[in-house]
């Protein structure tokens, strides 16, 4: 849901953040080690992001194009 923090790996093994909070759209927040991109739960990742669970596999349309993810973590 909304306040969620979720961790992926993509198919190239990359694995990020993203935090699910409006406002702020396309935001990195950092601390130091860590960084998460900022998604509204309104735009078509964040609302396809509320629907998963850890385990779950999915490809999410970005404006660069499709990536396929595996959902890691969920806080």
């Amino acid at each position: 849901g909304a306040g969620s923090l979720v961790q992926f790996e993509d198919e190239e093994g990359r694995r990020a953040w993203w935090l699910l909070v409006p406002g702020g759209e396309g935001m990195a927040l950092t601390d130091g080690a860590h960084s998460a991109r900022v998604v509204s739960p309104e735009s078509p990742i964040g609302r396809a992001l509320l629907e998963l669970e850890v385990g779950d596999e999915t490809t999410l349309n970005r404006p660069g194009g499709a990536i396929k993810v595996d959902i890691l973590q969920i806080r």
